[in-house]
């Protein structure tokens, strides 16, 4: 019984690897146009992702906008001219950088990445800022 097995076996794999296998023009083009789709693919969820990071962190900008206004709010008059102007510039700086990233869904992968990185260095800058001047209005 084992013999039979292990003949029949034989035999299935045996006629397995005589056969040849061919990659066709078709074969070629057909995987290189998955290859293709799936590399659209993943660019487009590393766009969507890197846009819903950015507009959590600009979300986090206008709270953190909205505090320093209510610190200025409390402060002394110059105090208060000074932190309301920052606070418009900053307002200003987070429209420009809401309106960047719109544009993210229509661009091609370097054109997207390359905005990716100049809102996200913005943002960073605007982050320092804002930290600055609510530990300015603290004082």
């Amino acid at each position: 019984m084992t013999r039979i097995t292990i003949a029949a076996l034989a035999l299935i794999v045996s006629s397995g690897c005589s056969r040849e296998t061919k990659t066709t023009a078709d074969d070629v083009k057909r995987e290189s146009t998955e290859a293709a789709q799936t590399a659209v693919d993943f660019t487009k969820e590393q766009a969507a992702r890197a846009k819903r990071e950015g507009e959590a962190r600009i979300a986090d900008l206008d709270r953190r906008i909205d505090e320093l206004d209510a610190k200025a709010s409390k402060a002394s008059a110059k105090a208060k001219a000074e932190l309301q102007a920052a606070a418009k510039d900053m307002r200003a700086e987070s429209k420009r950088l809401k309106d960047r990233m719109s544009t993210w869904d229509d661009k091609a992968v370097e054109a997207w990445q390359t905005t990716r990185i100049e809102v996200e260095q913005a943002v960073s800058k605007a982050e320092g800022a804002i930290d600055r001047l609510i530990q300015k209005a603290r004082n």
